[in-house]
């Protein structure tokens, strides 16, 4: 338990410490945190574009019910202005009556409506941002470890949360623009019926207003995008917090990752008081303006009223409109810093969208070989990590029906073995096949569909059991009888068994809520649904006392007879079942990048 606990610690540090020394991992924190790029607004822009489309019936709906409720607004001052120059008449109760109902209804009317915008606006923003999220995982799970180098897991999931978020944000203020927008153009109509001066007045706003416009905007979305990287470099410090301290402990290291954390969240503090401060004065002057220009109307105003050319009605219908214009026009300001920082949340989602596999898909794919008993055969295969050597002309060969050990001491490559066995990764020289065909004439999905992986540490996410066991397929109850002998084929069946909510309970982020052998079976059971022709194991049982791992891999040969096994461990249950075993030799010794140092890290890779 003592060493499971140290690896992870080791293998969160060292992927600290290989971004902070890895040039491209370095170039891509420098992108994000400088000024945009124009590749970065053209990324921006398109993505941005996208979420439009994919709900734009809803989007249109809310827009055109927000349109109608505007008009609605500005026609609530005539109403009283006619009301108190036509309807309060001494002796005309029905009068009196008559506008006040109309003013009240019109009331009603403009509450219906905005229930009716509400509903659409935020229905069709979460729509977008759950496709967001979805289309954020699925590219992600499409990536390997080098596309991904520099993209922490807490980085990345702070693009898929807070920046989703200032989206969905985003999209309700688009919306929201479209109707504030034909609210000032009916307000600004309303004005010039009134009295041409007024309207001239509550025109002379906009100009100045686009003046603010065009000096603030790029600031805040600079000082956003500062913001956004100092969120993922705190979402780093945080995983790498908690998934590392109970390992350091022991060494007096937890003082490291508690500063890393203390000053990645100074940092967010500090650029959060930068934006807050560009954000406030943008709109403090934005208030202003139209506040001025309201209180120089009601002065003309005023004094057209005295002159008897303005009636009092009038006067009351100006003040409102006026105070109108006013608030709208500062939501406009509003859904413009809204946009700068959805732009720079848009352009951090859309870079790790445009990420690319360092495995490419092939040009021209072959076809997959049938499912079925299959053989997985690997020859030559060399594979180096910042410049050590991990595995030097290695070969291996596993058929249906046979279980092949790969042992060695930790660092000796196992792990690397069977990532490129898997197509993970891929190896620096030598060929791996299926079949006879090779890995890389096959496409992602294909490799995928026959070969499964098993690693050491699985990753659990959120949700049921059920959803958990089924991740990658649509998990309906109609696949409970799959999902239950799966579990038993993995000696699960006997913990499920003991949850009250059965495949219905709740597993905690990453697996919290579960032990380390319960984690590895129900990974195990997860491959197994997914019923793969080879098996790629990696010390899966590592976690589980003898009679339990004896069960498990009993279970597994007797339920697939065909299945062909690579299992990578040291336990000797596992070498008394395998047919026969592969001896990864030791890695050299040295004191350069790959020696252990004494605060129990690892320098350099050594995977294993």
């Amino acid at each position: 338990m003592t060493d499971t606990a140290a690896g992870s610690a080791a293998s969160g540090t060292a992927a600290s410490d290989t971004a902070a020394a890895d040039p491209a991992a370095a170039d891509t924190a420098a992108t994000v945190g400088a000024a945009p790029s124009p590749e970065s607004h053209a990324r921006s822009r398109a993505f941005l574009r996208w979420c439009l489309r994919a709900q734009w019936r809803g989007l249109a709906l809310a827009a055109v019910t927000g349109v109608v409720v505007q008009g609605l607004f500005v026609l609530l001052p005539w109403g009283v202005q006619q009301a108190v120059d036509r309807g309060i008449t001494p002796g005309d109760v029905a009068q009196t009556a008559f506008w006040a109902v109309a003013v009240a209804g019109l009331g009603l009317l403009i509450t219906v409506g905005q229930i009716a915008f509400q509903w659409w606006n935020y229905l069709s923003g979460a729509r977008v941002i759950k496709q967001t999220r979805e289309r954020l995982a699925a590219h992600v799970l499409e990536l390997d470890r080098a596309a991904l180098a520099g993209h922490g897991p807490g980085e990345l999931a702070v693009r898929g949360g807070r920046d989703a978020e200032a989206l969905w944000n985003w999209l309700s203020g688009v919306v929201e623009t479209v109707q504030l927008i034909a609210g000032l153009a009916i307000i600004l109509g309303a004005l010039l019926l009134l009295d041409p001066l007024l309207a001239a007045i509550g025109l002379a706003v906009i100009p100045l207003l686009l003046g603010l416009a065009a000096v603030f905007p790029r600031r805040y979305e600079a000082a956003s995008l500062v913001l956004g990287a100092a969120h993922g470099d705190r979402g780093a410090a945080v995983e790498g917090l908690l998934s590392g301290s109970a390992a350091v402990r022991g060494v007096g290291g937890e003082h490291v990752l508690v500063s890393r954390h203390h000053d990645s969240s100074a940092e967010v503090t500090r650029q959060t008081v930068r934006v807050a401060r560009i954000g406030t004065l943008w709109g403090a002057l934005a208030s202003f303006v139209p506040l001025a220009a309201a209180a120089a109307g009601l002065f003309l105003g005023g004094l057209a009223a005295v002159d008897g050319d303005l009636t009092v009605g009038g006067l009351i219908a100006f003040a409102s409109w006026m105070a109108m214009l006013a608030q709208r026009v500062d939501t406009l300001v509003g859904q413009q810093t809204m946009r700068r920082q959805a732009a720079a949340s848009a352009a951090r989602i859309a870079e790790v969208l445009a990420l690319t596999p360092r495995l490419p898909e092939p040009a021209d794919p072959l076809p997959a070989p049938p499912p079925g008993p299959a053989q997985l055969t690997g020859t030559g295969i060399r594979v180096a990590h910042g410049g050590r050597t991990v595995l030097d002309d290695i070969g291996i060969e596993v058929r249906a029906g046979e279980t092949v050990a790969v042992t060695g001491v930790t660092g000796s490559g196992k792990t690397s073995l069977l990532r490129v066995l898997a197509r993970l990764d891929a190896p620096d020289t030598g060929a791996i096949t299926l079949d006879g065909v090779g890995l890389d004439r096959l496409r992602r999905r294909d490799v995928r569909a026959r070969i499964g992986f098993v690693p050491q540490r699985p990753v659990l996410t959120s949700g049921t059991l059920r959803s958990t066991l089924l991740l990658g397929a649509e998990p309906t109850p109609d696949r409970d009888d799959e999902v239950h002998e799966a579990c038993r084929i993995a000696a699960f069946d006997g913990d499920l068994a003991g949850f009250p909510d059965g495949l219905d309970t709740v597993v905690g982020e990453g697996g919290t809520t579960l032990s380390g052998g319960q984690v590895q079976r129900i990974a195990l059971a997860r491959a197994l649904l997914r019923d793969p022709d080879v098996l790629l194991l990696d010390d899966v049982t590592s976690a589980l006392d003898t009679g339990t791992e004896n069960l498990v891999l009993t279970r597994l040969r007797a339920a697939r007879p065909d299945l062909a096994i690579v299992f990578a461990g040291h336990r000797e249950a596992v070498h008394a079942l395998a047919d026969r075993a592969v001896a990864l030799p030791a890695p050299p010794v040295t004191d350069s990048p790959g020696s252990p140092d004494i605060s129990g890290t690892v320098s350099g890779d050594r995977r294993g």
